[in-house]
């Protein structure tokens, strides 16, 4: 049985309002949107069942077994990576950016740092300025919490690419935190001699 959208969305319902018969079924799912009989949602069950992934409370209707909702915690993630997927298809087509020109529009990140931060923060765009990763290119406005920092997504290079007829397509995701070395940062500022006031430094990283 191959579990669409639809069914993902029965098994939601089902595991917010167990156990639940086939009739308030079929009016839970009109009410979301979804034209559906109760036959089918029979048929549907009836699969379910067969999967060990729904079991019957004699007198009361459906629930979940532990397989269901196993299940169903795979197809809220599969679910929301396809989202993510669709987001950035979208975003893609939208970047015009053409760095010969260096023109266009771009996708940017963004991160609020509240105030007390924002030092910290700017030493380490200094850091990766001077590493292999930069420079970064980094826009900065002032907002009630502090300074938005914002940054050009990765997504603005598959949005280049893709304008040269090179498409990408996502694999998998992950989060890279980078922690700069605060001894090194000590030395550097103290073998230049000179330090840089935060709007000193907000107007380096300013584009």
């Amino acid at each position: 049985m191959d579990i669409d959208r639809r069914t993902y969305d029965l098994m939601r319902l089902i595991r917010e309002n167990e156990p639940i018969g086939s009739i308030r079924l079929v009016d839970l799912m009109n009410r979301h949107g979804y034209s559906i009989k109760s036959r089918t949602i029979r048929l549907i069950l009836s699969e379910l069942d067969e999967k060990a992934f729904t079991e019957k409370v004699p007198g009361k209707g459906r629930k979940l077994t532990a397989a269901g909702r196993a299940e169903l915690g795979r197809g809220n993630i599969a679910g929301r990576f396809g989202h993510i997927r669709e987001k950035i298809v979208t975003l893609t087509s939208q970047v015009t950016y053409d760095p010969v020109e260096d023109a266009g529009e771009v996708v940017a990140g963004s991160a609020v740092v509240p105030h007390d931060s924002v030092d910290e923060a700017l030493s380490v765009l200094d850091d990766l300025a001077d590493s292999s990763l930069g420079p970064v290119v980094t826009a900065t406005d002032a907002v009630d919490e502090g300074v938005r920092f914002q940054f050009p997504s990765s997504i603005t290079l598959d949005g280049v690419l893709l304008s040269r007829g090179i498409n990408t397509t996502l694999k998998t995701a992950g989060l890279v935190e980078y922690r700069s070395t605060p001894g090194n940062r000590r030395r550097r500022e103290k073998s230049s001699g000179t330090s840089m006031s935060s709007t000193a430094r907000a107007r380096r990283w300013t584009w």
